[in-house]
């Protein structure tokens, strides 16, 4: 894999209704841009190398939170499609591959962006329930979960 010319491989181990496992495999000096899994719960865990997770915290956001700056008709409409919001940002860490996981919760962190440090790094990567991005229309789970990129 040192040879691929993509800057980051996926790996799907299993996925099922309930979980979705997977190892992601960062070339040295790649990263995972800044994302999201919405209504969903994530492990990760280091496997190899050393990787930088920078996260952020989602805020309940209306318009008179922003600076004024951001006061004109088009960013209130944004904040109420959800495109604009305030996020707390969280100390970035470090890991490696005997740091305990790293946890994201739906409401807690979820926003991150994943980088190798001075290396290639894997980690295993967990989430539940799984992406359901256009659910079966028989289907129970009718939520759909999909992931956000942000700048």
């Amino acid at each position: 894999l040192e040879d691929s010319k993509a800057p980051v491989t996926y790996i799907q181990v299993t996925e099922n209704p309930v979980i979705s496992v997977g190892i992601f495999i960062i070339h040295e000096g790649e990263r995972i841009p800044m994302h999201d899994h919405p209504n969903m719960h994530g492990i990760i865990k280091c496997l190899q190398g050393h990787l930088r997770i920078s996260s952020l915290t989602k805020k309940v956001t209306k318009p008179e939170d922003l600076p004024e700056k951001f006061s004109a008709q088009v960013f209130h409409r944004k904040i109420e499609a959800g495109q604009l919001f305030l996020a707390e940002a969280h100390l970035p860490v470090l890991v490696n591959s005997e740091s305990p996981p790293c946890l994201l919760k739906p409401e807690l962190g979820n926003i991150h962006q994943i980088e190798s440090v001075n290396g290639c790094a894997a980690f295993l990567d967990i989430l539940s329930p799984p992406y359901n991005i256009d659910p079966e229309p028989d289907s129970l789970d009718q939520q759909e979960r999909d992931c956000n990129y942000y700048r």
